[in-house]
């Protein structure tokens, strides 16, 4: 099972909305949608399509780094918080140090 996502939003058989869509049926692993097209619109939709980040091509390869990093990060958080349904308490099940 992958950590991260990363799609395009213009694919031969389906595109990036489609492929996105699909993977919110099943899981909430990050998906983070690498694309040429800069139109508000359009990264609005493809965000409420289910995609958790979306950068404009080209992309220097230290800012993606960094923001799967932070996709991962935060997915992590996500995945190991533990709530208490009798206290009502969440907790994180593990360190949060490198």
């Amino acid at each position: 099972m992958p950590d991260v996502v990363l799609l395009d939003l213009m694919m031969p058989d389906q595109d990036g909305w489609q492929v996105c869509k699909s993977i919110r049926v099943f899981s909430n692993i990050p998906i983070l949608i690498l694309s040429a097209v800069n139109d508000p619109s359009i990264v609005a939709s493809v965000l409420d399509a289910g995609a958790d980040d979306f950068l404009v091509k080209p992309v220097p390869s230290g800012v993606l780094v960094a923001h799967i990093r932070k996709m991962v990060r935060q997915s992590d958080l996500v995945n190991n918080l533990n709530l208490n349904n009798s206290s009502q308490l969440v907790t994180h099940s593990h360190s949060l140090l490198p």
